[in-house]
């Protein structure tokens, strides 16, 4: 293993590549782009490798692995990837800041989603994998979603409510109306 890091640092030197690979987080998002966007940094660094002539290498380095790492369809599928999630990690990484941003939640899964009903006709999905996406989208909106969410979108001067379908709108007038603190709908 020492000497394929130290093959891989070479070439990364002599590419003036100053990005090391990360590893993702299961809990966390923004390390698995994170983590996809180091691969892509060092893309060319891992082709030198996967054509080495060094034993060492070719014994270390998995047939299928070389494959994948000479292939331009890898490479585009895990670019294509990135643009897919992207706008969940940027969303995720605002909505997680210490700053309140109740009023913002709606327009954050309306923004996910037609990022993904836009990106994912061009993303290489089989079309049941595509529906399946948008299906799983639709219910984790409906799972988060709650009337405080339309009020605190319809109160807040920099939206009043303009994103919101109509029938969520009159669910946050309700809510104001009642004055009631139950963030469930009903």
């Amino acid at each position: 293993m020492m000497i394929f890091i130290a093959n891989f640092t070479r070439i990364q030197k002599a590419k003036n590549i100053k990005c090391s690979l990360k590893l993702p987080v299961k809990t966390r998002w923004g390390s698995f782009i994170n983590y996809l966007e180091s691969l892509i940094k060092n893309k060319s660094t891992l082709q030198n490798l996967a054509i080495s002539d060094d034993k060492n290498i070719i014994k270390k380095l998995d047939k299928t692995v070389k494959r994948k790492i000479l292939s331009d369809q890898y490479w585009n599928y895990v670019e294509n990837f990135i643009t897919l999630v992207r706008p969940i990690v940027n969303w995720i990484t605002i909505l997680e800041s210490d700053t309140p941003r109740l009023s913002v939640v709606t327009e954050a899964l309306n923004e996910i989603k037609q990022h993904f009903i836009t990106y994912i006709p061009i993303f290489p999905l089989l079309e049941v994998e595509g529906t399946m996406l948008l299906k799983k989208i639709d219910e984790r909106y409906n799972m988060t979603i709650h009337p405080i969410h339309f009020a605190a979108n319809l109160v807040d001067p920099n939206y009043q409510g303009k994103n919101i379908k109509d029938c969520c709108d009159v669910e946050g007038i309700l809510f104001l109306k009642s004055g009631k603190s139950s963030t469930q709908r009903q």
